[in-house]
């Protein structure tokens, strides 16, 4: 599973937020848990929506969390199916050339091209459903609250947890 450390840049009406984090994990650098807003400032950062389930609101410094399987899941998604569908069209597209009176090679390209093309759609009409949403997007887990006695932070479930009132409660 992995955690990062972000800054909610903005909030959609949709469940989702835009977030700002490291392109280290969450405070690798640093090595300074207190503190967990220094390994939010200068460069080397990366904005990405991710799915709002701990009703975050803008200025919060939330954990993200990005599951194994989905991790896994994309990877899958994302490397395999096209090379999937280019080996799968070009072996067919060599078996079919003479019946499409192509010769072999040809016909080989012009499937593999095609069976690509058709691979990369599902992969992006899947990515585009809400439930394709859903698996592959990281989620916010949780808001960082206030400081406890010993200087640290502590991590809340959800806004309310945290002590404040959450933007996206109305």
């Amino acid at each position: 599973m992995a955690k990062r450390i972000a800054l909610v840049l903005k909030t959609f009406d949709n469940g989702t937020a835009e977030v700002m984090t490291d392109k280290k994990s969450g405070c690798s650098g640093c090595q300074d848990t207190r503190h967990c807003e220094s390994c939010l400032s200068g460069s080397d950062k990366i904005v990405a929506v991710v799915n709002n389930d701990a009703c975050a609101c803008k200025g919060d410094v939330v954990e993200i969390r990005h599951g194994t399987n989905a991790i896994l899941g994309s990877a899958a998604l994302f490397y395999v199916v096209p090379v999937f569908g280019l080996l799968a069209g070009a072996f067919i597209g060599g078996a079919a050339a003479g019946s499409w009176g192509l010769d072999e090679s040809l016909g080989a390209l012009l499937a593999g091209v095609a069976g690509l093309a058709i691979a990369l759609a599902a992969v992006i009409g899947f990515t585009r459903t809400e439930f394709g949403r859903h698996r592959l997007v990281p989620h916010i887990v949780g808001v960082f609250g206030g400081k406890a006695s010993d200087g640290s932070r502590t991590i809340a479930p959800s806004v309310s947890a945290a002590g404040k009132h959450s933007c996206c409660s109305g």
